[in-house]
C-alpha cells in the first residue's frame, strides 16, 4: 500500500522534487516517517470510493455532496437531503478508514486528511450550475 504526503485540502500528492528538477513519488512509511505530517493513501482512498461509486450520479448536487461530506466528517450537521442509507455508508467508510490511520500510523486520522481524503474522491465530479 502507498502512502503520500497530501498537497492541501485536495488530498492530493505532494510531489517531491528531485535535483533533476523532475518530480517523484515518495512512499512514506508509517514508522519510519514523522507520523505529524499529513498523509493520504491507496487504502483510505479505495474504502471511500467504493461508497462513493454507489451514489456518484447523486453528488452532482452541491448540496448533496456537502451532505455527504459532513457525514463523512462526522459532523452534527448533516442536512436531511442525503439518504439516510448513503450517510450509514460514509460513517461506515470512516470508521474503517480511522482503523487503517490506527493500523498504519498509530493514529486517528487528522481532519485535513479527512477532507483530503474526501476531496481526493470526489474532485473529479462536476456540480450541476
Amino acid at each position: 500500500m502507498g502512502w503520500w504526503r497530501i498537497d492541501g485540502p485536495t488530498g492530493g500528492i505532494e510531489w517531491s522534487k528531485q535535483e533533476n528538477g523532475l518530480a517523484m513519488l515518495l512512499n512514506h512509511i508509517p514508522g519510519k516517517h514523522s507520523s505529524e505530517n499529513h498523509y493520504n493513501g491507496d487504502e483510505p482512498t479505495d474504502i471511500l470510493d467504493k461508497v462513493v461509486g454507489t451514489f456518484l450520479d447523486r453528488l452532482t448536487d452541491s448540496e448533496y455532496k456537502a451532505a455527504a461530506k459532513n457525514a463523512f466528517l462526522g459532523e452534527a450537521d448533516v442536512p436531511e437531503v442525503l439518504d439516510l442509507i448513503h450517510k450509514q455508508s460514509l460513517i461506515h467508510a470512516r470508521q474503517k478508514i480511522d482503523k487503517v490511520y490506527l493500523r498504519e500510523w498509530k493514529r486517528e486520522p487528522y481532519p485535513e486528511e479527512l477532507h483530503g481524503i474526501f476531496e481526493f474522491c470526489t474532485a473529479f465530479i462536476e456540480q450541476k450550475k
